[in-house]
């Protein structure tokens, strides 16, 4: 049944990005309508609450050189919480060894310290609004350029753990080289990133925004259908009264490309569109929480494993002085897959086996999970950029077809895997759609 309202946009999902499009389309005085297949806001921001513990079980760390998102947090009126270890001053546990540095050979430290240097230099000529203007012909997996400059196995498993397990999600060898610089770079440079954390979670951003937008969410309305011409152009969407439609000017995309699967358009979008949609690189991770009925870390304690548990850290302040109630894990890319294919009571006897192997700790209180490659409206982690998809993709990461505007983290070429990136997405979306339609 077709809707009788009439928004001018209507944006495809409530996470940061598409909130953050949005909330500015509607300050230009748009009629605006958000459709979300999940039954609350967020996308892959999710905060919950565990015994007075705020626990996200998505995205969560801030870095200093995120001025977006920094901005939207401050206008909200949300606070920073500063880190006070991060990975750089770590302690690692990797082959069954703890070690307070990170343990790499004389000379695999010096080739990583080159890496360092070529990065750098990689991102050095990059436009950060157009990286993909300057991308080179030539670009080599982050693999094969370890490889190549002589990176011992040992060393290999080592920064695999650091990047891939522990950070990006996916395996050295489908990560380009040039865009893992221009990732490094907009974290401020080597070493940087993870400064802050927003008190109560991250899911405090989405849930502002989404209330500020009151009225104009309609959740549990996964769209099915996106169909444009010259005259505008036409959402269905399947919701808890059965399947409805409305006709605007202009639909906003801000879903995963792993989303678009399940929409039909028509037209069909362009060649390059098609390939962004079914060639696009997405990772697996898994986030855990264990809770305690007491301190059970302390704040400084972040831990490097090359377990099925990743990295590790204290989870935000349960209200204790001495120390945090809750201990945080991430991990992604090889170690995760073995799990994948467990229920979740072994994956929580393995987790917490290896967590009392790593810290000092009593069986935890509660043990939350989120598996985001099971997430049916996700299907994977965020986007990372494979070698040779900048060049390929280009601006239509962030480009529009018809009366269609691409936003999402995966509409920020540079860096699509952080919340800044999500709203730096949203705002150009809204943008665009300004331009293209003039003052609501």
């Amino acid at each position: 049944m077709e809707r009788r309202d009439k928004p001018d946009v209507v944006v495809v999902g409530a996470g940061l990005s598409g909130l953050t499009a949005a909330r500015e389309l509607s300050r230009e005085g748009f009629e605006v309508l958000v459709l979300e297949a999940r039954d609350r806001p967020g996308g892959r921001t999710h905060t919950v609450d565990a015994n007075g513990v705020a626990v996200d079980l998505g995205a969560e760390w801030i870095d200093a050189a995120h001025s977006e998102i920094r901005g939207l947090t401050s206008e909200l009126g949300l606070e920073l919480v500063p880190a006070e270890r991060g990975k750089e001053s770590a302690r690692w546990y990797i082959g069954g060894k703890f070690t307070e540095e990170m343990p790499l050979s004389n000379r695999d430290e010096q080739i990583y310290r080159r890496m360092g240097d070529a990065l750098a230099e990689a991102a050095s000529g990059a436009d950060p609004n157009a990286p993909w203007k300057n991308a080179p012909g030539e670009d080599p997996s982050v693999e094969i350029w370890l490889r190549d400059a002589g990176m011992s196995v040992s060393g290999m498993h080592v920064i695999e753990t650091l990047i891939s397990s522990c950070g990006s999600t996916v395996p050295l060898s489908r990560m380009s080289f040039y865009s893992y610089a221009l990732k490094v770079a907009t974290r401020g440079g080597p070493g940087r990133g993870n400064e802050y954390r927003i008190t109560g979670g991250a899911g405090n951003v989405t849930k502002a925004v989404a209330g500020e937008l009151d009225g104009q969410i309609r959740y549990s309305s996964p769209v099915t259908e996106i169909s444009h011409d010259g005259q505008g152009v036409k959402v269905a969407w399947v919701g808890h009264e059965g399947p409805a439609a409305v006709r605007a000017r202009a639909v906003v995309m801000a879903v995963p490309f792993t989303c678009y699967r399940t929409i039909r358009f028509d037209p069909r979008p362009p060649m390059v569109f098609r390939r962004m949609i079914s060639d696009s690189v997405y990772g697996v991770v898994r986030k855990m929480a264990f809770i305690f009925d007491s301190p059970a870390v302390e704040h400084s304690s972040f831990t490097i494993t090359d377990t099925p548990l990743g990295y590790l850290c204290a989870a935000q302040d349960g209200g204790s002085p001495f120390g945090s109630w809750g201990i945080v894990s991430f991990v992604g890319s090889t170690p995760l897959l073995p799990e994948l294919g467990l229920d979740f009571k072994e994956r929580r006897h393995r987790a917490v086996e290896i967590l009392r192997t790593l810290y000092d700790i009593p069986e935890p209180e509660i043990v939350l999970e989120k598996v985001w490659p099971h997430d049916y409206w996700t299907c994977g982690s965020y986007m990372i950029v494979a070698p040779g998809d900048m060049s390929g993709f280009g601006e239509e990461m962030g480009g529009t077809f018809g009366r269609v505007y691409l936003a999402g983290a995966e509409g920020f070429a540079a860096a699509p895997s952080f919340m800044n990136s999500a709203v730096k997405a949203g705002l150009r979306a809204g943008r665009k759609v300004t331009e293209a339609l003039g003052a609501g």
